[in-house]
């Protein structure tokens, strides 16, 4: 039995609720790690959404070839579709998903936010700007 899990799927429940919540996984995870979240959300009353941010959930090759810029453009896309259908919105985001979850609060009108463990400074400064882009070249 394998210890990661990966899913292929976006999940969206109760979508008749005008409560709407976006929930977002972390980096180099899946939906799984937050489909029993949006699934006791949708429920209690929220009409909630669980997508899998791009490059995600198919295989390493696609997840290295996506860029940053392209998770923050599904977010920005999932939030505005989620507005349209919700009279209130939330974001709930997980690690990386936290730091988009902080990143979509600053750009739009939603009314609440949950950003859990995410990683908003380093220890070592000097290992994380310099060391850290100069081995990435070895591996890109």
């Amino acid at each position: 039995m394998s210890l990661f899990r990966f899913d292929k799927k976006n999940y969206e429940f109760n979508p008749s609720s005008k409560l709407g919540v976006y929930i977002l996984h972390g980096f180099s995870s899946t939906t799984y790690e937050v489909k029993d979240l949006a699934e006791f959300l949708g429920e209690n009353g929220y009409h909630s959404v669980a997508n899998n941010l791009p490059g995600h959930g198919t295989s390493i090759n696609d997840c290295n070839r996506i860029k940053y810029h392209h998770w923050m453009d599904k977010v920005k896309k999932d939030i505005a579709e989620l507005s349209t259908k919700c009279d209130k919105v939330f974001v709930i985001g997980n690690s990386m998903g936290g730091v988009l979850a902080l990143y979509i609060a600053s750009l739009f009108p939603i009314n609440g936010f949950v950003s859990a463990g995410t990683v908003l400074k380093f220890k070592n400064h000097f290992t994380t700007n310099y060391i850290v882009p100069i081995i990435v070249i070895f591996f890109l």
